[in-house]
């Protein structure tokens, strides 16, 4: 049986649309100090930069009031790491600049743009996000790409839109936490990290978008299981429940809904509670034992065990971390 509660609400992709939150990165070759101008409806809690010789990082943390848009235009090659985001999703997409494919965003948190390229996003209930903007040396990615072959630079020629890769994302985690605390010998283990990721880089191989869908729900189906979900927020509700909601059997819907999603029901389940347990600690008059029934956990250990695994720290220190 699966507890049904709420999920992350839809984005709006789209073209940027005035006075709203908007990103743009301009600035001079990747070893001087690019200058980035950041406007936003939210606001900016922190900002921390490095610049190693191989790139410079920059580490937003940003606050918003539930609806926001972001919009980069590369001017040398640029690599965007969204992570802990609250209540909602920033998702990307390009402009078809001579490959309508690449333009098609995925699921992942990393959003890569050659120069010259340009993204916009928009979400519209976040509330809370880090961004990690990775501006990468053009000459030293140029040179590791060519060693990589005809593969490895028709791939960084060409935008990656929202990439779920596991190697890429631990990388862009330690690049962040670097660049938050560096720590003994930072330049060159900060190096190390960027070598790293660009080598990672020219690793990526394209995966045709009929590939990718192959197996997976119908968007209509998705959109009715993820929202009849949504809807019944306080229900317990089967796996064959949702089957017969989108016309397929319980196998078939195990198997699909994971294609789609990248996750199980029950892990789509579990990351849904933590991210609506995320959005009502930001409410400090609410107490956790409180949260924790209200999102169908037994107690408030339950979530704090569930919370700590997913999360790396309890609710208590993630909700005094976001109020200070």
């Amino acid at each position: 049986m699966l507890d049904i509660l709420d999920a992350p609400q839809p984005t709006n992709i789209g073209a940027r649309t005035p006075r709203r939150a908007s990103v743009s990165l301009v600035g001079n070759a990747p070893r001087q100090q690019p200058e980035m101008e950041l406007q936003d409806t939210g606001r900016l809690l922190q900002r921390r930069t490095q610049t190693w010789g191989l790139g410079k990082v920059t580490v937003d943390d940003m606050q918003c009031d539930g609806e926001t848009d972001m919009s980069i235009d590369a001017v040398g090659p640029t690599l965007v790491f969204m992570m802990d985001e609250v209540g909602g999703k920033l998702e990307f997409h390009g402009m078809d600049r001579g490959d309508p494919e690449a333009a098609e965003p995925g699921r992942g948190p990393v959003t890569f743009l050659p120069k010259g390229f340009f993204a916009s996003g928009s979400a519209a209930t976040i509330r809370l996000f880090r961004r990690v903007v990775i501006e990468l040396d053009a000459g030293e990615l140029s040179r590791i790409s060519d060693a990589g072959g005809p593969s490895s630079r028709r791939e960084l020629a060409l935008p990656h839109h929202m990439v779920s890769d596991e190697r890429i994302e631990n990388l862009c985690r330690l690049i962040a936490e670097e660049s938050c605390d560096p720590g003994t010998n930072s330049g060159q283990y900060g190096e190390g990290l960027i070598l790293a990721l660009m080598v990672g880089l020219t690793r990526w191989r394209r995966k045709p978008l009929k590939q990718l869908s192959r197996g997976g729900l119908a968007p209509w189906q998705l959109r009715r299981s993820q929202g009849f979900m949504i809807e019944h927020i306080a229900d317990s509700i089967s796996l064959q429940a949702l089957a017969e909601l989108t016309g397929v059997s319980l196998a078939h819907f195990s198997r699909a809904f994971k294609s789609s999603t990248g996750q199980s029901p029950y892990q789509w389940l579990i990351a849904a509670r933590i991210d609506k347990a995320k959005q009502l600690l930001l409410d400090k008059t609410l107490p956790i034992a409180e949260i924790s029934i209200a999102l169908g956990f037994c107690d408030q250990a339950h979530l704090t065990r569930t919370f700590l695994k997913a999360v790396g720290t309890t609710p208590l220190a993630w909700q005094r971390s976001h109020l200070t």
